[in-house]
């Protein structure tokens, strides 16, 4: 029996080996995603056409990921003076700003290598973003102004920094829309680390049908619904599971 026993235990380590740790980061300690659902984002009124096709398939390509509960809208332009919206003096949720003073606005970030930049706001210091701000670089003659940029920068430069908007930080994960640089990534692609990391900010509601039987759902504390992902409830299950075999075996031997 003892060789059943050596067997359970090598079982048990080699389904813990398989875990996979997270590369994801967020953009602050215990930071939790908007409330809002829909999320709309909302662009300044004096932005380029090119940049409004832009940031819809960036809204499209966050929306795409699967078992989240984010739902994205493209929302009304707004105007705001530029010091507004550095100060998150907005109403809205989420603001693009299109920026012609680029460093200046986007706090030193240097107007000739940085196409634009993403961050938030915790407004009411409940955990959850309340504010975010995109600043995209128009500075006149800057070597990174967005439009001197081709079609394939752009875009992904748009899609990385709504990451960060909606509080993803850098992936560590070479193939992740979050990476910590654009700089050579030819492809636009939801990696699963970007998506790892939007389900731990944007859980679904799983009692809302998610997931057959509402499993794994637990009640956020700040009034949203956070989940256990389905493969961890493997692992709480499989010790059970092995406890009630080695007494099985236990018995037999007796």
């Amino acid at each position: 029996m003892k060789t059943y026993r050596l067997s359970i235990a090598a079982l048990s380590i080699a389904l813990l080996a398989t875990v996979k740790a997270f590369s994801f980061t967020l953009l602050g300690p215990n930071i939790r995603g908007y409330l809002a659902s829909p999320l709309n984002v909302h662009m300044d009124s004096s932005c380029t056409s090119d940049l409004s096709n832009v940031l819809n398939d960036a809204i499209d390509f966050w929306n795409q990921a699967p078992h989240s509960g984010l739902v994205l809208e493209r929302g009304y332009d707004v105007a705001y003076a530029s010091a507004d919206v550095v100060n998150y003096n907005f109403e809205e949720s989420i603001v693009v700003l299109c920026s012609t003073n680029f460093s200046a606005d986007a706090n030193g970030f240097d107007a000739n290598s940085v196409l634009g930049v993403g961050s938030t706001r915790d407004t009411d210091f409940d955990g959850h973003i309340d504010k975010g701000r995109m600043i995209i670089n128009f500075t006149p003659n800057a070597q990174a102004n967005f439009n001197a940029s081709d079609g394939a920068t752009q875009e992904l430069t748009v899609i990385h920094e709504l990451g960060h908007v909606l509080g993803l930080g850098h992936s560590s994960e070479p193939g992740a829309i979050m990476y910590f640089t654009t700089n050579g990534k030819g492809e636009v692609n939801l990696h699963q680390d970007d998506i790892d990391g939007l389900r731990h900010l944007y859980a679904q509601d799983e009692l809302g049908g998610d997931y057959f039987l509402g499993c794994a759902h637990i009640a956020g504390g700040s009034g949203r619904n956070q989940k256990i992902p389905p493969f961890t409830l493997l692992f709480l299950i499989v010790p059970v599971l092995l406890v009630f075999l080695m007494r099985q075996l236990s018995k037999l031997e007796s």
